[in-house]
């Protein structure tokens, strides 16, 4: 058989699609949707020519034929899935492990002394000897000067891609691997040779790596009893059926009492399970329940609340206005997830109230007398960080950014005229408020943005190296080395201002930001991301130049796509379609970007929803590249959780990292 062109690739038709879809997921437990078919297509399709195959029908009977484990299901395992990860992800679920479960299960298994953890899907080991560390470093199962018998303590990681545990029983790292890693750890427990990091031998001898999938349940009772499993990010790949049968695995392997974490962005609903749900201090985690239901909890166990319903949120009224505090909490009566608390007329009774009432979140006007609400946005995230939406009129665009920076989480605007309808204003703050349940378990909006002074950085926040130039659109054009489009909401204005003010004064790249934003508010908000940052960013308006060293913000209630013409790039701004979800359309953005091939980097930032997954794929089908924040720092992880469960990312990052990244590639 002659080999294929490359210009004329193999294709997938739906049915053969659908053939190995579920070929893989009755053998793997791996789901994938109707979506995933180009990307499939696109990973698979190297392995026909290595074996000589015409079509994916061909390659999909070769699977068939075979069982698992075998050499060419693990390419076909390895070239599906994604094993990014890192030392120490995830860190609130790992300080709720380190302070607070792992003394527990100390205590549960004292008698015994032995307890052993299960890094479910572990990948290429970070996360198993991540575990060993805080095991050892905690002190807490160290020999005993009473004689009672040594600890015997294991940690087991399985994957079911080989490559994967045979990297993770080697124990080599890069760079790359540490990038959340405190130094400290680093240097006591790895050792750095010329072919990377090194894991300690005594941190090693604690782990044992196997292949396995966490379907095979015969495999996984070789691992006898353990009291922890971390299945993070594992699920979101298997479809409902395997879910409920991995869960079934992972409870039956539980000793009664034993801690489940799951990744942020996957639950146990629809799992049919006798999981408890525990509300620690630094986040969410699912116990076994203990044997005995009747005794009260042992001492030393985590403490448990398994609410049928979650409780309501506790809702905080802050406002000036007797007629706006009346108002706002009209929108809650008799609303099922939303108790209004308490109402507060300026910032110093709001701050009383909060410490009485402890409110799960807060609506907050600016402008009041006494104590304003900066005053009290400073004071609240110092003592008592909470989740707060600012109420404030058009007129007062430029505080509402200042209000975001000094942690507030999103805003609604209020009509400025007296005898508007408050109906619209009403379903906005109840939308914004309801968000609340979306956060990351361990939100605490600290001002990320706040500039350091040290380096090329000034006080005010402006690089020291600025000089006043020529407006963006009068400047002579140069044509950009990249183009990075970015994609936010609930949270983003905050996070696109930590991004702005961490890139370098000198850029050949330029910048596109889809902002889920009212109108009116996103000239000023261009405005302070220009302030922030050496990039020249306004507001688009059509046929603007996209120019290396620019930056552009699509307008609210409108669509921004890029274009080529002659040998310039420009921004065109529209009216949003009718088949727009949202708007402005990260999606089309995206999409119109991914035209520059490897020139296009897509950013998906915090926020609701799943805009921006379509038009990530197709900057990465396109060759480009695709970054989304991480659920560690994303206050909202809908949207970014949405493209790394499509699996369209090729870096997965905390929103620092993400600024660090971005510097580096656009220098």
């Amino acid at each position: 058989m002659l080999p294929r062109s490359p210009i004329d690739p193999v294709g997938m038709t739906p049915e053969e699609f659908f053939n190995l879809r579920d070929l893989v997921a009755e053998r793997t437990g791996l789901h994938f949707g109707p979506e995933s078919r180009l990307t499939v297509e696109r990973r698979l399709r190297d392995r026909l020519s290595a074996l000589g195959l015409g079509s994916f029908l061909e390659y999909f009977q070769c699977l068939r034929s075979l069982s698992i484990p075998s050499e060419e299901w693990d390419e076909a395992i390895d070239i599906l899935t994604t094993n990014e990860t890192y030392f120490f992800r995830e860190q609130a679920q790992l300080r709720a492990f380190e302070r607070e479960v792992l003394p527990a299960l100390r205590g549960q298994a004292k008698r015994r002394r032995r307890i052993a953890l299960w890094s479910a899907g572990c990948a290429t080991g970070e996360e198993a000897y991540t575990l060993a560390m805080i095991v050892h470093a905690s002190g807490l199962f160290a020999p005993e000067p009473d004689g009672e018998r040594r600890w015997d303590v294991r940690i087991y990681g399985t994957d079911i891609s080989r490559r994967c545990v045979t990297a993770a029983r080697r124990g080599v790292y890069g760079e790359r691997s540490f990038r959340v890693t405190p130094r400290e750890m680093r240097d006591k427990f790895f050792s750095r040779q010329s072919d990377g990091w090194h894991i300690a031998d005594f941190i090693r001898d604690m782990c044992h790596f196997g292949q396995e999938s966490l379907l095979d349940e015969k495999r996984s009772r070789l691992l006898g009893s353990v009291d922890a499993v971390f299945c993070r990010n594992v699920l979101i790949y298997f479809d409902l059926n395997a879910r409920k049968s991995a869960i079934d695995a992972i409870y039956n392997r539980l000793q009664p009492g034993g801690a489940l974490f799951l990744g942020h962005s996957e639950s146990l609903l629809n799992v049919p399970t006798t999981f408890e749900l525990l509300h620690l201090k630094d986040d969410l985690v699912y116990r076994k329940p203990e044997a005995n239901r009747e005794e009260e909890p042992r001492s030393g166990s985590f403490k448990v609340t398994t609410p049928s319903t979650p409780p309501p949120i506790r809702l905080l009224v802050v406002d000036d206005s007797a007629y706006n505090r009346r108002s706002i909490a009209q929108a809650f009566v008799d609303h099922p997830e939303v108790e209004v608390v308490g109402k507060a007329a300026d910032g110093e009774e709001a701050l009383k109230l909060v410490t009485a009432l402890k409110p799960d979140a807060i609506t907050l006007d600016l402008e009041m007398p006494r104590m304003d609400g900066f005053t009290f946005l400073r004071i609240l995230m110092a003592r008592a960080p909470t989740p707060v939406v600012v109420v404030s009129s058009y007129s007062q665009r430029e505080n509402v950014f200042k209000a975001l920076e000094f942690g507030a989480l999103d805003f609604v605007p209020k009509p400025d005229r007296p005898d508007a309808d408050t109906a619209d204003l009403q379903r906005e703050i109840l939308q914004k408020v309801l968000l609340v349940r979306s956060l990351r378990p361990s939100f605490v909006h600290t001002s990320l943005v706040r500039r350091s002074t040290s380096g090329q950085f000034s006080p005010d926040g402006q690089p020291v190296r600025w000089t006043e130039e020529q407006p963006t659109r009068d400047r002579a054009y140069r044509f950009p080395s990249l183009v990075v489009a970015i994609a936010s909401s609930t949270g983003g204005p905050s996070a696109l201002m930590h991004v702005f003010g961490h890139l370098p004064v000198a850029t050949g790249a330029a910048f596109v930001v889809a902002q889920h934003m009212p109108d009116k508010f996103t000239r000023t908000f261009a405005e302070r991301l220009d302030r922030r940052g050496p990039v020249r960013t306004v507001e688009a308006s059509d046929w603007d130049p996209v120019a290396a060293g620019t930056g552009f913000v699509c307008p609210g209630r409108k669509c921004m796509e890029m274009t080529r013409r002659g040998d310039q790039l420009h921004v065109r701004v529209m009216p949003a379609d009718p088949g727009d979800r949202y708007v402005p359309s990260a999606d089309r953005l995206f999409k119109s970007v991914a035209v520059l091939g490897p020139r296009a980097v897509g950013v998906v930032l915090t926020g609701m929803g799943d805009d921006g997954v379509e038009g990530a794929r197709a900057i990465r089908d396109a060759g480009g590249l695709v970054i989304a924040e991480s659920h560690e720092t994303a206050a909202v992880n809908g949207m970014p959780g949405a493209a790394v469960r499509a699996g369209v990312t090729h870096e997965i990052l905390p929103l620092p990292q993400i600024s660090e990244y971005l510097a580096n590639l656009v220098r």
